[in-house]
């Protein structure tokens, strides 16, 4: 279901049509190393998505795309492998659903890093995690759910550019505070936070000034819930859908 209350010029209602399609793209498929690998419209899609890292370093100089995701046949991985940092132009890069503790302090070498998805690593380190993601300087999306670390909510300011989240199966993370942090990002667009059995959202969303799309699917909200929220953010798109509709 979605909500829209107030008109927009054509051009505010293309770009949001875009920023739907990759956070409903997200939430269609079932696992999370899919929900992170979708296509956007950004001039990545017509690059070529490499799901061996073997075959990316036979083309390191072009390489722009990893999926690392053992969902498409590979081993899990305990480690970021080291010779990754050899992708010097790489944009994209799903780590979902491995079995990773931290991320190596070489990381903030993927300087071109724009979209990453470590989401299904229960265990990580979201502190040490976070720390790391702040060196990049065009990192701008983000996927991560599953995870037990709820200490990721006091860190989302430090990531300057980021613009789409992907908050998934997290029901203990904090909201509010979330959403405080977000509010601290100019740059912030769009916000997924479906599965998470939220049966209410706090009023501090209306404090993400530039806030475009909130999808928030299969949680506990009430229609009642849904339009008092979007009273608050009557610019911002809301798509949601009731757990048990």
């Amino acid at each position: 279901m979605v909500f829209k209350r107030n008109s927009i010029h054509l051009t505010g209602m293309i770009k949001i049509s875009l920023i739907c399609s990759i956070l409903l793209l997200a939430i269609k498929e079932e696992s999370l190393g899919q929900l992170f690998d979708y296509r956007y419209k950004n001039g990545l899609e017509k690059e070529k998505n490499y799901y061996s890292l073997k075959n990316a370093l036979e083309n390191k100089d072009s390489a722009q795309r990893l999926n690392l995701n053992p969902e498409t046949g590979k081993d899990t991985l305990y480690k970021v492998p080291k010779n990754l940092k050899q992708l010097k132009k790489l944009k994209s890069l799903s780590l979902c659903n491995n079995k990773l503790t931290k991320l190596p302090r070489w990381f903030h070498k993927l300087k071109d890093l724009e979209i990453l998805c470590i989401g299904g690593n229960e265990k990580l380190d979201m502190k040490q995690v976070m720390d790391e993601l702040s060196k990049l300087p065009k990192l701008r999306y983000i996927t991560i759910g599953l995870n037990s670390d709820t200490t990721l909510n006091h860190t989302f300011s430090k990531l300057k550019s980021l613009e789409l989240l992907n908050v998934i199966r997290n029901p203990n993370w904090n909201l509010r505070t979330l959403m405080l942090e977000l509010s601290h990002l100019d740059s912030f667009k769009a916000l997924n936070i479906s599965m998470n059995e939220i049966e209410s959202i706090p009023d501090e969303i209306s404090r993400i000034k530039n806030l475009e799309v909130l999808v928030a699917k299969y949680n506990k909200l009430e229609y009642e819930e849904i339009s008092r929220i979007q009273k608050l953010i009557p610019n911002v798109e809301i798509i949601y859908k009731n757990k048990y509709e």
